[in-house]
């Protein structure tokens, strides 16, 4: 008896909750109509074969499946992925994406373009695709299957199991056509490439707003509401020693971050949006001047086929990250420079290194000479750090456990300080 592993979808719902009913719904009538096609093929291949089913737990029904089945579930499997290894190779299928440095059209005042986002990107690569790879090969080195069977072939990791499949020489079948799933898979993709498109056109399109620009502040720029946990104790604290404070959030589409914003300046902040700083006219032509640019990387990147076997699959996240993401990019280090130039601050806190509006007022600060600090809001490290610590002439965290964590996975001693929880008496 041969053994067959049998790939379904991670899960139905990966990509989020659903706000609207509908489509709540609608999701309930798939995921239904998904766990029966799915117990159907497993028994259908158990009557033959050795099978081991490879699925989310919210795609499976238990009592649909024959009790001979095995069951890998990639909510277990994922905790024994070796991050490191999946990081390093995130990295390398990220480097594909871009030319040398030297090449012309992606460096602006000694900012090179991609440094900009390679936590923001990483990340999404990261969930989406190469953390399925690792529990796809370990499923195939372990269970080492006569076949692979794919329920509809339509989701990323059925796709992912494809890839490595053919390349180990493995037959491959899929075992029913889903125009729902396929359906599925392509809303998927529209979504992320219509998230990114709204990005980029919130920045152009932003209303601008005077920031008043006191002498020599202390620059906090901010991109998530919860990091004015760590904002709004040192702007009270800097007010209170009569000190200068301007707080700059990322984008006016987050409305989490207008009520925080608000009262970060009734604590005495001059605040406002990072994009307030780039008049709409230049971001406009900003967008328009890069355009060749990025077509002359999609045409290296059709020539190229970067990924190996995985081409295919991380091909849209490489077209999306040229097309839309870099213009972004863009905007943000012309506005960080802007602001810089506007403010004139003593020093710029960056309260994270993943968002491209921290990153380029921390590589702008670099090129301009001004002081910046990471301020890890963070007291626990994760057993995979997905920031990087690269930008930020110092960076301080919350414990000297932290620091001493940090150090063990790298980071420079120098670079880092210990202190309490601002949020403290003490602190202050």
């Amino acid at each position: 008896m041969s053994r067959v592993l049998l790939v379904a979808e991670a899960t139905a719902r990966s990509v989020g909750e659903f706000r609207r009913r509908w489509v709540r719904t609608l999701h309930r009538r798939y995921l239904g109509r998904y766990r029966q096609a799915l117990g159907e093929a497993a028994r259908r291949l158990a009557a033959a074969h050795e099978v081991t089913v490879l699925a989310g737990r919210e795609t499976l029904d238990p009592e649909g499946l024959p009790a001979s089945a095995a069951r890998r579930f990639y909510e277990d499997e994922l905790l024994r992925n070796d991050p490191e290894a999946l990081a390093f190779l995130t990295r390398e299928l990220m480097a594909e994406w871009w030319p040398p440095r030297d090449e012309p059209g992606l460096t602006f005042d000694g900012v090179w373009l991609p440094d900009l986002m390679p936590v923001t990107k990483g990340i999404l690569l990261r969930l989406d695709v190469v953390e399925y790879l690792g529990i796809v090969l370990r499923a195939l080195d372990e269970v080492k299957p006569g076949g692979v069977v794919l329920l509809t072939g339509a989701s990323i990791v059925e796709r992912v199991a494809r890839a490595l499949a053919v390349e180990r020489g493995i037959p491959v079948r899929v075992a029913r056509r889903s125009p729902a799933a396929a359906t599925l898979a392509a809303a998927g993709r529209g979504l992320r490439r219509r998230e990114e498109r709204r990005a980029l056109a919130a920045h152009v399109n932003h209303r601008r707003a005077l920031v008043s620009t006191p002498s020599a502040p202390i620059l906090f720029s901010v991109s998530h509401a919860r990091h004015f946990m760590v904002v709004d104790p040192l702007v009270r604290a800097l007010t209170a020693r009569g000190r200068q404070s301007v707080v700059l959030v990322a984008t006016s589409e987050n409305h989490a971050m207008r009520a925080p914003l608000r009262h970060a300046v009734e604590d005495g902040a001059a605040g406002g949006h990072l994009m307030d700083h780039l008049p709409r006219a230049e971001a406009r032509r900003l967008v328009r001047e890069l355009r060749p640019v990025s077509r002359r990387l999609l045409a290296r990147l059709r020539y190229r086929q970067a990924g190996g076997p995985l081409a295919g699959i991380v091909a849209p996240y490489a077209r999306d990250a040229v097309t839309w993401s870099l213009a972004t990019a863009r905007l943000y280090l012309a506005a960080a420079f802007r602001a810089l130039d506007a403010h004139r601050p003593a020093a710029v806190v960056i309260t994270s290194d993943r968002r491209m509006s921290e990153r380029s007022l921390a590589l702008a600060a670099r090129r301009r000479g001004i002081p910046s600090l990471l301020f890890y809001g963070g007291a626990l490290l994760g057993r995979d750090r997905t920031n990087l610590f690269d930008v930020g002439d110092r960076v301080l965290v919350l414990g000297e456990h932290a620091r001493q964590g940090l150090i063990e996975q790298g980071i420079e001693a120098r670079r880092l300080m210990a202190v309490g929880d601002p949020r403290s008496n003490a602190a202050r």
